[in-house]
């Protein structure tokens, strides 16, 4: 028999049929859907109990709730006594003091009519505390609802007290800040540190480092703070304050010392321009044929005149080290005819007024030296008449030419 007095029958094989049992009269029954509801302390709740009715149940009903705290106060809706004659719902409202204790209370929910017998039903009322950690400050007012800051201190106005806050000053209270070696093994770098604001204690600041050896003695520090004469290494910096129990704040840093200078150059004589490639800062001066460059590129490229070029390359760092070099950029020389018999036609580049050539045999020996005047043409006379046939070398030397051509004499 099911909670609606109605019966489902086997019947062997024969189908199922289903009937109800008659009560002795009408009847009203009454179930809660939830076993429990909560309330906060000083606050309302609602639940609802099922109505059913049977055998034509008609009658007006009065509702009551039996087991509330002390001063606590219901309300019934849509009223405690109303008539009941279809199935329907009523919803109770408790309201609970800020004083109830906060725990769990059964409750009896009755209804009454004339001569009616209504079975009741039963709900737990769990009233929470709203007051979690006991301060007095209720938990819809306090900046540490779980821990317990009765004065709710909030030294950084974030609105989380200062006992749950895990940074519970304002961001901009440290300002740290440090300087790396000048050279290398110079053991000078620096640590900085300046703090904003009055507070009631001084913070407590500690220094680790993974540098062998390196040991910190914890100081007590209110404003300004420096720790010098540092070797290049890994530090962690951590302060800590008695007024702030759960603040720590740690700073971590790397303090490093400058790598050598290192310049790669690349010279394309084509275009007579150098590439060069700049590591180990940030800055860098460039002295090109006594014009000072100063430049923040890792890869520069720069002109060349023609002729003898100095580069000199340095950082304001001098224990980096200065990267020097010089680079001869030749002007370009043409001979014609070649192979030739008697003599040949030498054309010279540039703006030379005298050029050196040096004819040299294959085996390095020195055949003749004559030094020439470069006329307006651009061209100077390359005697080979008395010159055995075979095949030469010929030098040509000036301010911006440094260049040699093979001779093929006929």
């Amino acid at each position: 028999m099911r909670d609606d007095y109605k019966v489902f029958a086997g019947t062997y094989g024969r189908g199922v049929f289903s009937s109800f049992f008659s009560s002795d009269g009408p009847l009203l029954q009454l179930s809660s859907p939830e076993p429990n509801f909560k309330v906060y302390q000083a606050q309302s709740g609602s639940f609802k109990i099922k109505l059913r009715v049977f055998s034509d149940y008609n009658f007006e009903t009065s509702f009551d709730v039996e087991g509330l705290p002390e001063n606590s106060q219901v309300e019934f809706s849509p009223s405690q006594t109303f008539t009941v004659d279809k199935d329907g719902e009523v919803e109770i409202t408790v309201s609970v003091p800020q004083e109830t204790m906060a725990k769990t209370y059964p409750l009896t929910i009755k209804a009454t009519a004339d001569d009616q017998n209504i079975q009741p039903v039963e709900i737990n009322l769990i009233v929470l505390s709203n007051d979690n950690d006991g301060d007095g400050v209720v938990n819809s007012e306090d900046n540490c609802p779980n821990t317990a800051n009765p004065n709710q201190e909030d030294y950084d106005g974030d609105n989380i007290g200062d006992v749950c806050d895990p940074n519970p000053i304002p961001s901009d209270t440290f300002s740290l800040q440090y300087t790396n070696e000048v050279c290398r093994s110079s053991n000078n770098g620096m640590i900085s540190l300046e703090i904003k604001g009055d507070f009631e204690n001084p913070f407590k600041l500690n220094v680790t480092s993974n540098l062998a050896g390196f040991s910190h003695s914890e100081e007590d520090v209110s404003s300004s703070w420096n720790l010098t004469d540092l070797q290049a290494a890994e530090y962690q910096v951590c302060l800590t304050n008695e007024t702030f129990p759960n603040f720590k704040q740690c700073f971590n840093l790397n303090i490093e010392e400058p790598v050598d200078l290192d310049v790669l150059s690349a010279i394309n004589r084509d275009s007579k321009e150098v590439e060069l490639e700049l590591n180990g800062n940030d800055k860098y001066n460039i002295i090109l044929n006594g014009e000072l460059i100063n430049t923040t590129q890792s890869n520069i490229t720069l002109p060349l005149k023609s002729g003898f070029n100095t580069i000199k390359v340095y950082t304001d760092i001098k224990c980096q080290g200065i990267f020097e070099e010089t680079i001869f950029i030749s002007e370009n020389i043409l001979l014609s005819p070649n192979p030739a018999n008697e003599s040949s036609n030498l054309w010279v580049g540039g703006n030379d007024n005298d050029v050196n050539l040096t004819l040299f045999d294959i085996s390095g020996r020195i055949i003749w030296t004559k030094n020439d005047k470069v006329p307006y043409s651009r061209s100077v006379n390359v005697p080979l008449i008395d010159v055995e046939s075979g095949i030469y070398i010929l030098q040509v030397d000036s301010k911006t030419v440094n260049k040699s051509i093979k001779v093929i004499k006929e």
